[in-house]
């Protein structure tokens, strides 16, 4: 699928504990290119899938505490009711198949301009990925984007308690433009 050249605004969440998403990507192998989102609390998040996000134009607020421009996840083993649930014959999405085997991810984040310009950046990030929160390894390339405003410009986690089997086979992150950001 092909989510290209839309224009997103004033997607967010005031509360604590969640976060409002101006393009959601949910267990989907999805191509997000030449987007506009202002005002977003989280701006392009992908939850557990294949994904190519490339060439966007995003602005970040902070709301409930956090702001987030670009995030890809395999999450955790809780997944929000109804869409955990198994289909008549399958998996849910992100359930091992018969064999065990878990899925590799594989995650281009390039090209993309990602500001933030609040008064403060304390709890944001530009651009972040996360593994071990679920089964599926992850590899992420990360390059040529602009980031600046964040308090961390990137930034890439490996869980360490209470962790699933997922990790990271690679991470790639070149030519990225992060001054201006309080962190990496």
């Amino acid at each position: 699928a092909t989510i290209d050249y839309n224009d997103v605004s004033g997607i967010a969440y005031s509360g604590t504990g969640w976060a409002a998403t101006s393009i959601l990507v949910y267990y989907a192998d999805v191509l997000v290119d030449n987007n506009t989102v202002t005002g977003g609390h989280t701006c392009i998040y992908s939850f557990d899938g294949d994904c190519d996000i490339t060439n966007n134009d995003l602005a970040v607020i902070k709301t409930g505490g956090y702001g987030y421009g670009i995030i890809a996840t395999d999450p955790p083993a809780a997944k929000p009711s109804p869409f955990g649930e198994a289909e008549a014959g399958g998996n849910a999405p992100g359930v091992l198949g018969a064999a065990g085997a878990t899925a590799l991810l594989v995650i281009d984040i390039s090209g993309n301009v990602v500001v933030f310009g609040g008064p403060d950046n304390v709890n944001t990030v530009g651009i972040e990925a996360d593994a071990g929160y679920g089964p599926d390894d992850i590899a992420v390339t990360a390059n040529n984007n602009t980031v600046t405003g964040f308090d961390y410009g990137m930034g890439f986690w490996q869980c360490t308690s209470d962790c699933d089997s997922g990790v990271f086979t690679s991470i790639v992150a070149n030519q990225n433009d992060l001054a201006g950001n309080t962190g990496f």
